[in-house]
């Protein structure tokens, strides 16, 4: 996603673009709602047996 987001950067500074500009946006949210996601499965690892956590 960062790398998205350092794309959209190079493009909107080209264009100045509202479009690449409302993508640019969406991309940060999604970004932020992501880090949120991965920060919460973490921190569920000690309420839940490690049978059901995929990743640990």
């Amino acid at each position: 996603m960062s790398i998205v987001i350092a794309v959209l950067v190079k493009i909107f500074g080209s264009t100045k673009s509202n479009v690449t500009l409302g993508l640019l946006i969406l991309s940060g949210f999604l970004l932020t709602e992501n880090s949120i996601q991965l920060y919460s499965y973490v921190m569920m690892e000690k309420l839940f047996s490690s049978e059901i956590l995929l990743i640990f």
